[in-house]
């Protein structure tokens, strides 16, 4: 009888110790999963244009040629910088920043895009640039005109709009909207990319998304090389 009481003694006993020593094992964490959480990052994705999501450009809604994508991030303070860029015979002409805007933690809003032709010669197109970055608290706009640009008569041109979701992180930057032109036929990717444009493309002009850090933008609010 003593020996069987001494015996589910010890049994308690070992038991105690070993929840004990459970209890002071560290939890081990993934280090490289916890770094991807943290990872700053932008979803671009694709979505239609309202008239109601721009009450200032609704009156010359019908002349305008229009672009929305979708934003959503989270990460550290960002800067979304928008910029365009124009492309000729596959060289970039002209390239500008446009607008920017901070954001830490989270946002999930919109890029609204609006481009008018001020065409005033039969040879020359110019156009009137309209942005804004809008969520449910905030709003920035900017207006820009357009440089003038020559495309050749008879050229088949079309409007390409995202359509296919593109996660940035940072330093990275991804095209979601463009005016292409080409005298031969034209084709419309999944993904606009620099090759695209160098080699299918007689003329594009394009809007481009990038996500950095506030000081690698210079004073112009281009990115440093």
């Amino acid at each position: 009888m003593k020996k069987r009481m001494i015996l589910i003694l010890l049994s308690c006993f070992t038991i105690l110790i070993l929840i004990g020593c459970n209890e002071d094992v560290p939890v081990m964490e993934n280090v490289e999963d916890s770094k991807m959480e943290r990872a700053s990052t932008l979803t671009l994705s694709p979505s239609e244009f309202i008239k109601g999501d721009s009450e200032v450009l609704e009156a010359h809604f019908d002349d305008w040629q229009t672009g929305k994508v979708n934003l959503q991030y989270t990460g550290d303070e960002k800067l979304f910088a928008i910029s365009y860029d124009i492309y000729e015979q596959g060289n970039i002409t002209k390239s500008s920043p446009l607008i920017s805007t901070f954001n830490k933690g989270k946002f999930d809003g919109k890029l609204l895009i609006s481009l008018i032709d001020e065409d005033t010669s039969a040879d020359l197109k110019k156009y009137n640039l309209g942005l804004q970055i809008i969520d449910e608290s905030s709003k920035s706009t900017v207006n820009s005109d357009i440089p003038e640009f020559q495309i050749l008569d008879g050229a088949a041109h079309m409007i390409w709009k995202l359509n296919k979701e593109i996660i940035l992180q940072e330093k990275e930057e991804a095209i979601v909207w463009g005016y292409l032109a080409n005298e031969n036929s034209l084709i419309s990717p999944n993904i606009l990319t620099e090759e695209n444009l160098k080699k299918d493309y007689d003329f594009a002009f394009v809007i481009k998304v990038t996500l950095i850090d506030e000081e690698d933008y210079d004073m112009e609010g281009k990115q440093d090389g």
